[in-house]
């Protein structure tokens, strides 16, 4: 049904709709990877095409893979995502089942199947869909750990931490806040389950060496994962994200490096401008960080961040039909987490996403799409506060024998 969903959702709107300016810069660069010119930069016309590492390579990596088997087409690319998107209900089931048991699971994919948040992102053309499959596989690893710990699982859960690093960067953030945590809850010696969180970080880094090493020897210099923070961190701290409209937003214009040879050395320089500025202002940050927070997950000029969607794939009908669905599942996932909390269940991979949305938006700017790699967690934790409330509900009105 998922993948069905998803089809009909490409077919019938985001196949004709506007891609987005990285969304654009997705799809050319894979076809450019495809084809065999290696990590360029697809939307600049001179020849020959500049190396580039404005993003991580694994959502790139995975439409050019999609590309070369299957053809160079847009609707390729949108299928092979909506592929993924169809993965991420699986393994949603397969996390609830672990928390909360069968009947919770069924419901908790049935919910993600066709919940508007995950659909609209199928058929954009942008990282998350990827990124929130490879978060889950890991919040999913994290639990075998949890349950049953060895060498291979935790070299499991660390590769996989490595693959969602190189897809967005913010999943190095997973590393603190899930792999070193599960170590202090798993099963045996604290000590030798920290050497094993060790490993597994070891792991989650070396899968980053082959493209850190291409990186340093294509820009002569060291940076983590992507230029692109650079950009990112100066147009979020500026005058325009720090006070009035795009308060907490990202802002395009807000001051632009002087381009140069060396795309690592121009990031340096952003990043510096921006860091500047937030110096500057200290006044303002913490202003500017409720702002980045209350975006995110829909509290502050909600409309406004549903129709700034629009220029990154997302129809504005179903973007706010997603908005309001979120509203209320947000209710019924605040009461899945008490009933677990109450029952002793292991909530710490879920909360280590929670986490990772939270000082991720708190370090660069507020966008709804940030919250992408949350909303199975709140999927998984709504099934649980709707099953428990059927419950509830069912045994107050049982009918009970006389006598």
């Amino acid at each position: 049904m998922a993948l069905v969903v998803r089809i009909a959702w490409v077919f019938a709107v985001a196949g004709h709709y506007r891609l987005g300016n990285d969304a654009s810069w997705y799809r050319f660069s894979a076809l450019d990877l495809a084809m065999g010119r290696g990590y360029v930069s697809g939307l600049v016309l001179i020849r020959p095409q500049p190396a580039t590492a404005q993003f991580p390579p694994g959502f790139e990596t995975y439409l050019a893979a999609a590309a070369w088997i299957f053809g160079h087409s847009r609707l390729v690319a949108q299928l092979a995502q909506c592929a993924a998107g169809t993965a991420t209900v699986a393994v949603t089931g397969l996390v609830a089942r672990r928390v909360a048991g069968d009947g919770v699971a069924l419901l908790a994919a049935a919910l993600a199947a066709v919940w508007p948040n995950l659909v609209v992102a199928d058929g954009t053309l942008m990282s998350e869909t990827l990124f929130t499959l490879l978060v889950l596989l890991v919040v999913l690893a994290a639990y075998r750990v949890l349950e049953r710990p060895s060498v291979v699982r935790w070299c499991v859960l660390g590769a996989l931490a490595g693959l969602a690093m190189l897809t967005r960067g913010e999943a190095t953030l997973l590393l603190p806040f899930l792999v070193v945590p599960v170590a202090f809850r798993a099963r045996g010696s604290w000590t030798h389950n920290l050497a094993l969180a060790a490993v597994a970080t070891l792991v989650a880094l070396a899968v980053l060496v082959p493209w850190t090493v291409r990186n340093e020897r294509t820009f002569h210099r060291f940076f983590w994962i992507s230029t692109n923070t650079g950009n990112l961190i100066r147009d979020a701290n500026c005058a325009p994200s720090y006070h009035g409209r795009f308060l907490g937003q990202w802002v395009f214009y807000c001051g632009v490096v002087p381009p140069g040879d060396n795309e690592a050395a121009n990031a340096d320089a952003a990043r510096r401008a921006g860091i500047d500025y937030a110096r500057n202002h200290p006044k303002r940050v913490p202003i500017v960080v409720a702002a980045r927070l209350g975006r995110t997950f829909g509290v502050f000029r909600p409309l406004q961040e549903v129709r700034l969607g629009t220029a990154e794939g997302r129809p504005y009908g179903l973007a706010l039909t997603g908005l309001l669905a979120y509203y209320l599942l947000v209710v019924a996932a605040i009461g899945g987490a008490v009933v677990l909390v109450r029952a002793r269940a292991t909530v710490l991979p879920l909360a280590s996403v929670l986490a990772l949305v939270v000082v991720t938006t708190a370090l660069t700017y507020g966008n709804l799409r940030f919250r992408s790699a949350l909303e199975p967690v709140l999927l998984v934790l709504g099934a649980t506060g709707i099953a428990a409330a059927w419950r509830a509900l069912v045994g107050r009105h049982a009918v009970r024998p006389a006598g």
